[in-house]
């Protein structure tokens, strides 16, 4: 057991002894204090619009942050992430969960050059995604090691128009 989740511990347990928490507060007092993952992301409460980036910055302990999308219309559309290029240790990494279906898809690090990721998903309208934005770098990390990524990044969906054609030869 490393030393933070030593300090952790304590910290957990001085916090219920000095405010007399009950049990059943336990778990919500310790889960504050547990770094983020992919299990336990942190939730930035916001609603991604189509067209809309949206700017934020993934901090030791906050590796993994937390999305939503509901489309108003059925079809595809394009979630991209991207973080500066030749970032240190934050290459762009995006999942996108379907907890309906019980589904996701995900994509790390699409260009290097850029640093822009990209996935491209057929939504359903009205049906809410959690698109979850990370570091490859993080997705790569052993259970219970510390995220060392830190970095600005931007957020998006963006609608698709795809047209297909059935091909013959």
């Amino acid at each position: 057991m490393n030393r933070r989740r030593i300090m952790q511990g304590v910290a957990a347990s001085l916090l219920l002894l000095s405010a007399g928490c009950a049990d059943d507060d336990f778990e919500s007092q310790v889960g504050e204090l547990r770094q983020d993952s992919l299990n336990n992301p942190t939730d930035t409460g916001i609603d991604l619009e189509p067209g809309l980036w949206h700017d934020n910055v993934l901090v030791p302990g906050e590796g993994w942050h937390l999305y939503h999308f509901t489309p108003e219309q059925s079809g595809w559309v394009a979630f991209q992430m991207q973080a500066p290029p030749g970032h240190e240790n934050l290459w762009s990494y995006l999942r996108i969960v379907d907890p309906e279906h019980n589904n996701e898809v995900w994509a790390g690090v699409g260009n290097k050059r850029t640093n822009l990721c990209e996935v491209i998903v057929n939504v359903d309208a009205g049906h809410t995604y959690d698109v979850i934005v990370t570091s490859q770098e993080n997705s790569l990390l052993a259970a219970g090691a510390t995220q060392e990524t830190d970095g600005p990044y931007t957020v998006a969906v963006s609608p698709l128009t795809l047209d297909f054609e059935a091909g013959t030869e």
